[in-house]
């Protein structure tokens, strides 16, 4: 996506290409494990399991432009694990306020 973004539509804006505006809220991956990193004071590691994996998938789909096959591909699992997890997760912040928290330092740390 940011090889996309910053050789084709850099300062790009058009009215007529809602799409552009998609590309260009996305972080690369790179960017993306580092925020995730710094908030959650996990390892983005391919390995983690659990909460931190969900974590990660969650902010892969929200943030990077991953669909839950890439992501699981990305991971060794089938797209139904990818969102089964990312949907738990969802559970999990709405009861615990520690994933929450982390929820919203990787929202805001992604937003600026």
């Amino acid at each position: 996506m940011s090889w996309v973004r910053d050789s084709f539509l850099a300062g790009a804006t058009d009215r007529e290409k809602p799409a552009v505006g998609k590309i260009h809220k996305y972080l690369s991956m790179e960017a993306l494990v580092a925020v995730v990193e710094k908030a959650a004071g996990i390892d983005c590691a391919l390995q983690s399991t659990g909460t931190s994996r969900q974590i990660v998938m969650t902010a892969l789909y929200q943030y990077a432009g991953l669909n839950n096959r890439e992501i699981g591909d990305l991971f060794g699992l089938d797209y139904p694990t990818v969102s089964q997890g990312r949907k738990r997760l969802r559970d999990k912040a709405e009861k615990d306020i520690k994933i929450k928290a982390i929820l919203d330092r990787i929202i805001r740390g992604c937003q600026g």
